[in-house]
């Protein structure tokens, strides 16, 4: 029935959560074999559900409420499963709400087929100059892709024999781009759509010589011995810490040792470009009368390509055009000599 169709979904840090639009249920979703535990009952000042978003940078969950002339933005919390009013959105007939990963908030009105970005805290809505002209019919959803960044819809049209599809949006024009079909039925339609992310924030410290004080494996690059400590947190606020020693030898185990080489080759001669990346890139690296190797691992340390250079190689070109979207470690070694770029797939 009508009634329990989604208004949306999302993941939040305790699992995946859908919200239903006329009988007001909010379920936690098993998205391994599709179980759905009833949370609670919430119930809208005015209208019916519309849309659920987690905001991953304010820690929290949005859902919308739209009727005849407005909509309603409220808080979810997960906690004591309750609704807590927030503001009036001053556009109808908004069919979802989805937060970036900064969390910025834009809404679709299937009234006027422009994408807005909305307020969190006021509700002021404010239109993006181009119509999506995505002809939308029913209830479907959006969601960023925590890694990327870009806005996925799961659209819905009759002008396309009412079959479902895949967009993206532009989130600075409003214009929308076919990615491709969900399905082959007719009506094959999808009213919750979410993209798994992060749940927990890592905070490291110090911060000198890490790539990314926020990432859960940073490279490391200090230039003397130092202890880095890692705080785990979750959405509740529990905490965990952890210590590593990353040890610098002045003898042996140096990330750059050129003594040996004729010539001394300044750092700026090893690159690796573009990157982030989609299908390929290029590494560049100084002359050298020796053979050198090119390893390639996962963020779980898995070798994922590994190409032996010739001497005097000083570029190569690694196709990764089928390497799953990711961050990658690339490590070149020759001898006791290496150099560690971290490496982007889009």
């Amino acid at each position: 029935s009508a009634g329990n169709f989604f208004a949306g979904g999302d993941f939040t840090p305790f699992g995946y959560y859908g919200l239903t639009r006329v009988t007001n249920k909010l379920f936690r979703i098993d998205t391994i074999n599709g179980y759905q535990q009833l949370i609670s009952t919430i119930i809208p000042n005015t209208g019916t559900w519309a849309g659920l978003a987690w905001d991953p940078n304010g820690e929290q969950l949005y859902a919308m409420s739209s009727f005849g002339t407005q909509s309603e933005l409220y808080k979810i919390d997960l906690v004591t499963s309750s609704a807590q009013f927030v503001a009036t959105i001053p556009v109808y007939y908004l069919i979802w709400i989805a937060i970036d990963n900064n969390g910025k908030m834009y809404a679709l009105s299937n009234n006027d087929r422009h994408i807005y970005t909305i307020n969190n805290q006021t509700g002021a809505a404010t239109a993006l100059p181009n119509v999506s002209d995505a002809g939308f019919n029913y209830a479907q959803d959006a969601d960023f892709d925590p890694l990327t960044n870009t806005l996925y819809l799961s659209a819905f049209t009759a002008r396309q024999n009412n079959i479902g599809d895949l967009r993206t949006a532009n989130t600075t024009t409003g214009t929308v781009n076919t990615v491709g079909t969900i399905g082959a039925t007719p009506y094959n339609e999808m009213d919750a759509t979410a993209i798994a992310g992060y749940t927990y924030k890592y905070t490291w410290s110090p911060s000198t010589g890490l790539s990314d004080v926020h990432d859960a494996n940073p490279f490391a690059n200090p230039a003397a011995t130092t202890t880095y400590k890692v705080t785990v947190k979750d959405l509740c606020g529990k905490q965990a810490t952890a210590k590593i020693k990353v040890i610098v030898n002045s003898c042996i185990g140096k990330e750059f040792d050129f003594a040996d080489d004729a010539t001394t080759s300044a750092l700026s001669s090893y690159s690796i470009f573009p990157n982030p990346a989609k299908n390929s890139v290029t590494i560049t690296l100084p002359a050298s009368a020796k053979s050198s190797v090119i390893t390639v691992y996962d963020i779980n340390g898995k070798i994922v390509l590994r190409k032996n250079l010739n001497s005097n190689n000083t570029s190569e070109q690694i196709n990764i055009s089928g390497f799953a979207a990711g961050i990658y470690r690339v490590v070149w070694q020759q001898e006791n000599k290496q150099y560690v770029w971290k490496l982007v797939k889009q």
